[in-house]
């Protein structure tokens, strides 16, 4: 299927180990396998997509670790893994997000608290401007990122119960988006 540009199969009852021979769908720019039993970790392959813009595995039974290839995804615009019980410990690194400079749209949220974690420098400064973000029960914290002080684009934040232990400056909520429309801090120490 050299040419197919976009597979959904939300909804359905698949279940095992996403196949690796995903990554040879070399055209494909939009993926959803939302509302399955998928699980274990994302393959390896997943970076062998060059022109994926959507990448949708919410809702799912995802534990297991997600790949460095994953940086790979040079298009991704929409990345959404939230709703998957991920094991304790699991992350996503700096290299993973490091080369994501199209990216708007991140929906990690998961019902299990520090599950999956965000881990990079407090410091580090992100290549993308992202409009929607949804960290719930993620761990961001102790501290408020400068990754997260950086996005002035943001239309709906959830940072509910992320780990946060710090102060959010004044700047932060006045350079905010002028179309915010939805904030939550909730279950932190700010």
């Amino acid at each position: 299927l050299p040419s197919l540009q976009s597979l959904i199969l939300s909804s359905n009852s698949f279940s095992g180990s996403i196949p690796a021979s995903i990554g040879s769908l070399s055209s494909l720019q939009y993926l959803d396998l939302s509302g399955n039993s998928f699980w274990g970790s994302i393959p390896a392959s997943i970076g062998s997509l060059p022109s994926l813009q959507s990448l949708i595995l919410s809702n799912n039974k995802m534990n297991e670790t997600i790949p460095e290839s994953f940086g790979q995804l040079s298009k991704l615009v929409q990345l959404d893994l939230q709703e998957n019980p991920w094991e304790e410990g699991v992350s996503i690194t700096e290299a993973q997000l490091m080369n994501l400079t199209r990216l708007e749209s991140v929906f990690l949220m998961t019902h299990t608290v520090n599950s999956l974690v965000l881990n990079v420098t407090y410091e580090w400064v992100p290549p993308f401007r992202l409009k929607s973000l949804d960290l719930e029960n993620c761990h961001v914290g102790p501290r408020f990122p400068v990754w997260l002080q950086v996005q002035s684009e943001l239309n709906d934040v959830n940072l509910k119960n992320v780990g946060i232990v710090d102060t959010i400056s004044e700047d932060w909520f006045s350079n905010m988006s002028s179309q915010i429309r939805f904030l939550d801090l909730s279950d932190n120490q700010i």
